[in-house]
């Protein structure tokens, strides 16, 4: 996820989707910090039903500010 949000904070959405799996397929993360920078991702490169049930699907209080904000983004709060 590293190399994704490296891609994605430097405004390369496609790139960033290609590195959390491949055709942007929904990555299978544990750590809801990891889960949070690829919803983000994923609704960068387009794919927002896919960000938006990545994004329910963890626990926003187990979360750093910053993953927070990847979070809002991602559910397009």
């Amino acid at each position: 996820t590293t190399l994704a949000l490296a891609r994605l904070k430097t405004g390369k959405a496609k790139e960033a989707l290609e590195a959390i799996g491949p055709n942007g397929a929904r990555p299978i993360y544990l750590a809801d910090s990891d889960k949070a920078i690829c919803a983000a991702v994923l609704r960068a490169g387009g794919k927002e039903k896919m960000a938006k049930e990545l994004a329910a699907s963890l626990d926003p209080n187990r979360l750093l500010p910053e993953e927070t904000e990847l979070l809002t983004v991602a559910k397009g709060d």
